[in-house]
């Protein structure tokens, strides 16, 4: 799914014109209302086991077998720890009460062209989560990783964890994640 910039407006229905405004920006001629080429909202979910990290193996679209925490987009009407709850069963099997997780950042991210998203991101310890491990429909693979196992992975998998954590240490990752749930 991309996120195209609109070419009609919203409240009226009448073409749009670049508004000098920002980019991203547009102003209907007809009723002068602004329109907003808005980012997605996505929400995702750090699992920690010990010193393991829970990471899944996208199976659909442009993400198609890169590695990544357990993430999608938030439905409409829908709380953002829902959705993260929400995605972490439906990737992995794994099910947590939604008042289990701490939120611990909100990102801004282009994780392909034409799509800007906004990111919840929580975080969880295991033993808080039930059920087992098991990759779902939308996942090649789910697995947790220690940091010897993910430092001898190959480098395009380990390409989109740098992009969400700033580092491909799984010890840095996990550490700091714990840190952020004390």
């Amino acid at each position: 799914m991309t996120n195209l910039p609109p070419d009609y407006c919203g409240y009226c229905g009448s073409e749009l014109t670049d508004a000098d405004l920002a980019p991203g920006a547009y102003r209907c001629r007809s009723c002068d209302q602004y329109v907003f080429h808005s980012p997605t909202p996505g929400a995702a979910v750090t699992v920690v086991d010990g010193e393991r990290l829970l990471l899944v193996q996208r199976a659909i679209g442009e993400t198609a077998g890169q590695w990544g925490t357990p993430a999608g987009h938030i439905d409409w009407g829908e709380r953002p720890s829902h959705a993260a709850a929400r995605e972490l069963n439906e990737e992995t099997g794994l099910s947590v009460d939604r008042h289990d997780l701490t939120l611990v950042a909100g990102l801004s991210a282009w994780p392909a062209e034409g799509k800007h998203m906004v990111g919840f991101e929580y975080v969880v310890h295991r033993d808080a989560t039930s059920g087992e491990l098991d990759a779902g429909s939308d996942a090649q693979d789910a697995k947790f990783w220690s940091a010897t196992e993910w430092e001898q992975a190959d480098e395009t998998m380990r390409r989109p964890t740098v992009n969400r954590y700033g580092t491909t240490d799984v010890d840095e990752i996990v550490a700091k994640t714990l840190a952020e749930l004390d």
